[in-house]
């Protein structure tokens, strides 16, 4: 990392809050680089043993200093905050308590200006019983939010008969659907994508919503995100993640990380960075380099890792990574945080 950034500062966010709580990072933070977002959580926290001593908390983490600002609780005890996304004064968020499959989610809405949270949506349910359907991602830009959602089983032939992609404008509440047979999608105005798969027609539509322009790309991505006009996506045998720097121009793909040994997974993108998980096929856990891809420098940059996954996150201006100080598969001790901005080179 010095050698391709200099001495740029790290941040460093101890994950232990005090009073028996921790900090569950969500992947995500603010637009302004400000705070991080995730949840305040006990540690007596136990999914399998359905242990805890209190409700989570929805919560910022500042960068600068650690200090903790509290959105909401959770709805039930057992509630966990799985994704979350941000833009401007808005801050979305899924929860669910229904582990391991989460199908009884919940999206909510925190405003950073007026200190308010509301409901957003929640999972569909048909005789009293939650549907199941895959998690509602969500996506923020230009004061909209979107996600997809199923509103039906997804069975039988067509398994996505009943799969949307739902889009909400987030200053008045009001929720259309966008496409049906799609979901994944992802937004950074003027652009939106989602995939579409109808029998054996699967493809990806990315629209700029300005000027209409459409690309149809013929393939469906496991995950495709957008940075403005910039997309980054994996491929379908998760063994490469691929760039295209300008939509508007209808630019080639560019392999930026393959190989056949490693997933790749989980991605994110901002200005400078791609940020990716990648699980060795071949090695033992936590074995890989933790890396993030410099968009201006085009390469690969190491980031200081001593053990833990291999996991790293470009949201908002950041490039966060998180560090156990033991063992790979030991809760993180530590958030750290590089704020793209401060690099010179």
């Amino acid at each position: 990392m010095a050698r391709a950034w200099g001495d740029v500062p790290i941040h460093s966010i101890a994950t232990d809050l005090g009073h028996d709580r921790r900090f569950s990072f969500a992947g995500a933070a603010t637009s302004d680089g400000q705070w991080l977002i995730g949840s305040s959580t006990p540690k007596a926290f136990d999914v399998e043993g359905k242990v805890t001593w209190g409700r989570s908390d929805a919560v910022l983490v500042r960068v600068s200093d650690g200090a903790v600002r509290r959105m909401a609780k959770l709805i039930t005890p057992m509630s966990q905050m799985l994704f979350a996304a941000s833009d401007g004064p808005w801050v979305v968020w899924m929860e669910a308590d229904d582990s391991p499959y989460f199908y009884d989610w919940r999206l909510r809405v925190y405003d950073r200006d007026t200190g308010t949270t509301r409901d957003l949506a929640h999972a569909p349910h048909k005789h009293g019983a939650v549907l199941e359907g895959p998690w509602p991602v969500p996506w923020v830009s230009d004061d909209l939010a979107v996600w997809g959602q199923a509103v039906g089983p997804l069975t039988g032939t067509d398994p996505l008969k009943n799969a949307v992609v739902r889009e909400a404008d987030l200053r008045t509440g009001k929720v259309r659907t966008l496409a049906d047979h799609a979901g994944l999608p992802a937004i950074s105005w003027p652009w939106i994508a989602w995939g579409v798969q109808k029998g054996t027609d699967a493809h990806t539509l990315v629209t700029d919503r300005e000027s209409g322009q459409q690309e149809r790309i013929e393939t469906a991505f496991p995950t495709l995100v957008l940075h403005g006009a910039s997309a980054a996506y994996n491929t379908m045998d998760y063994h490469a993640l691929c760039l295209i720097d300008d939509l508007a121009t209808g630019a080639t793909p560019r392999p930026i990380v393959a190989d056949p040994d490693i997933y790749y997974e989980w991605i994110t993108i901002n200005d400078r960075a791609v940020g990716f998980a990648q699980q060795s096929l071949v090695g033992e856990n936590g074995s890989e380099p933790t890396q993030v891809y410099d968009r201006q420098l085009d390469l690969l940059v190491d980031l200081p890792m001593v053990v833990g996954f291999s996991e790293t996150f470009a949201v908002g201006p950041l490039v966060v990574w998180r560090t156990p100080t033991k063992h790979w598969d030991d809760y993180p001790d530590f958030i750290r945080v590089v704020d793209t901005r401060d690099i010179t080179r």
